[in-house]
């Protein structure tokens, strides 16, 4: 909706507006890189001068789009058309090796990965392949994982506030929900 677009678009403006002040080009690590907020941020990032390592689950498709109906696949063949500042890392934000792998080196993390629960709790009874944990997994220990991660490749510097900006719109977002 028209709020999540003026997030999406503020949280972009805010990462480039926090990278265009670094004078050498950094590797910025990226989880949720063909999410909606995370496209628009890798674009910024490669926009800002820096490079890009994406966390990726898919292959790329044969098409690319970054379309807001885009599959991951086409996202993932659309970051690849950003050149060659943008390096993709095929992982699961829960397994610690992919993690591990996407951080070794990085100067920066930007977690922007989600899970939603779509299920309803009695889909845990009838649907055995529905995974009650999913969204604690990658919301939480996810997070958990990459922190810890961050601090064992040699401490990939602590999240700060980019724009005030952003923290009024969080503000205002939260109030109208």
């Amino acid at each position: 909706t028209m709020i999540r677009r003026a997030l999406l678009l503020v949280a972009a403006a805010a990462v480039t507006h926090a990278l265009s002040a670094v004078p050498t080009k950094k590797l910025i690590a990226v989880t949720g890189s063909t999410g909606k907020l995370g496209r628009r941020a890798v674009e910024a990032v490669v926009q800002s001068g820096h490079r890009v390592r994406a966390l990726v689950r898919h292959d790329p498709a044969s098409s690319a789009s970054d379309g807001a109906t885009a599959t991951g696949p086409e996202v993932i063949a659309w970051l690849s058309t950003l050149g060659d500042d943008v390096e993709l890392v095929k992982g699961d934000v829960t397994n610690a090796t992919s993690v591990a792998a996407l951080v070794e080196g990085a100067d920066a993390c930007l977690s922007l990965h989600g899970a939603v629960r779509r299920a309803k709790i009695s889909d845990l009874w009838r649907d055995p392949t529905v995974d009650a944990d999913h969204a604690r997994n990658v919301n939480y220990k996810a997070v958990a994982g990459l922190i810890g991660a961050c601090e064992a490749a040699g401490g990939v510097p602590q999240p700060r506030r980019c724009s005030r900006d952003f923290d009024r719109m969080k503000t205002r977002y939260r109030r109208m929900r």
